[in-house]
């Protein structure tokens, strides 16, 4: 007889299978402090994050990222929707030798104060994709909470309490073997090369906190 727990395994998956025939995830949309790297850049530094460095809540954060990567190797669109500052954001990408993720890894960038589910419309705007093709991961249950109740076509995902938990659930949350397909590759590069023109408008707008980024 198999465990509950191998069990519940499978029925998530089995759920999830049904849920991406109806709704195909395109886009995961992801926050970054304490869900891509421990503590909160704001108040810990570039430095001050927990991130690798044989630290085991470190190195869970990796795992993250990888798994991260590795959704976006399937074909989806991924990107950051985080309460943060742009410039510190894009800096600690550029600085923290400890990130799996890079800045160019990424289809967008919105980084500012403002509610996360009215930002993560902007997203579906921008890219011309439905909401019921997002999912959204973020470690706080109240900004999953908010989303759940402003935008509830798109998929929050409900993380595990235990963090240790959270880079295999998640990689078994997107193990449908999903191909990429021209329709997806060219989807991509008409990405990047939109993001090419939103840097070069970019640099004339300095105040700009929010980027939609490669």
């Amino acid at each position: 007889p198999f465990s509950l727990d191998y069990l519940k395994i499978i029925s998530i998956h089995i759920l999830n299978q049904i849920k991406f025939i109806i709704n195909p995830i395109k886009v995961l949309a992801f926050d970054l402090d304490d869900t891509v790297w421990g503590g909160v850049l704001g108040e810990d530094g570039i430095n001050g994050i927990r991130l690798g460095g044989h630290d085991p809540k470190g190195e869970l954060f990796k795992d993250l990222q990888r798994v991260i990567l590795n959704i976006k190797s399937q074909g989806i669109i991924i990107g950051v929707l985080s309460k943060n500052n742009l410039e510190e954001v894009k800096e600690l990408f550029q600085l923290n030798g400890e990130m799996i993720l890079s800045e160019s890894d990424l289809d967008f960038l919105f980084c500012n104060w403002d509610e996360k589910h009215e930002n993560i419309k902007k997203i579906a705007k921008k890219l011309s994709i439905s909401l019921e093709n997002f999912a959204f991961l973020d470690n706080s249950e109240i900004e999953r909470e908010k989303m759940i109740n402003f935008c509830p076509s798109v998929w929050t995902i409900p993380l595990p309490k235990d963090e240790f938990e959270w880079a295999s659930y998640l990689s078994n949350l997107f193990n449908f073997n999903n191909v990429k397909t021209n329709e997806d590759i060219l989807r991509e590069k008409h990405y990047k090369l939109e993001s090419l023109r939103e840097e070069e408008l970019n640099k004339f707008s300095p105040n700009n906190k929010t980027e939609m980024n490669k």
